[in-house]
């Protein structure tokens, strides 16, 4: 399902990492099944992590994810085009999809 939240409600009330403004919009979909996913972190270093919530970036590609917002749909990824954050961004530690290939 694809919620938009606030910095607030994914630092569940607790500061933010950057100091981010509390109503900061970003736009996420949190899995029915949560699962191991592997992707790029930094550089070529690959890790594997078990993923519940993926941030969906719209400004990388210009697709407009928030058409979305509070809808299921399934997304078809290839490797190169989802990473995790090298850095303190939120949503602190999720996978960013960047591109797809197929979604419903």
């Amino acid at each position: 399902m694809v919620y938009e939240k606030t910095a607030q409600e994914l630092m569940d009330g607790g500061e933010t990492p950057n100091g981010e403004p509390w109503d900061e919009l970003h736009l996420v979909m949190e899995l029915d099944s949560p699962r191991d996913v592997t992707a790029v972190n930094y550089g070529t270093n690959k890790v594997t992590r078990f993923v519940d919530e993926v941030a969906l970036i719209s400004d990388e590609n210009g697709y407009d994810w928030s058409q979305h917002i509070g809808q299921r749909i399934t997304i078809s990824v290839v490797f190169d085009q989802m990473r995790f954050p090298s850095d303190a961004s939120l949503p602190l530690g999720a996978l960013r999809i960047f591109d797809f290939t197929q979604i419903e």
